[in-house]
């Protein structure tokens, strides 16, 4: 089978173009502007964003259900980053550690 090329893009060109539609930018742009009000915003009880949390704001807001490795992949496009909460240090039983001589 033989594919023709068009424009020196052939079928792959008009596939790139017709990808990025308005509509997939308004819903890029949306979806950033959503994250970035918080979990908390959300009705969500701690201030941390997991895939489901994501998926089911996405649900909520546009219609669509995504799998959590679908919402991944579209993080990762939108140019957030998997990051992991800092640990807080705890003091013991309410006692400090003092060095002595």
């Amino acid at each position: 089978m033989h594919l023709s090329r068009q424009n020196g893009e052939g079928r792959w060109g008009e596939f790139r173009r017709q990808k990025a539609t308005r509509t997939h930018f308004t819903f890029r742009r949306t979806l950033k502007r959503l994250l970035s009000q918080g979990p908390l915003a959300h009705d969500y009880t701690t201030d941390l964003w997991t895939l489901k949390r994501i998926a089911e704001v996405i649900e909520k807001h546009f219609g669509v259900c995504y799998d959590p490795s679908g919402v991944w992949h579209m993080l990762h496009g939108i140019g957030w980053s998997r990051q992991k909460p800092e640990g807080r240090t705890r003091e013991r039983d309410g006692c400090t550690t003092e060095s002595g001589d």
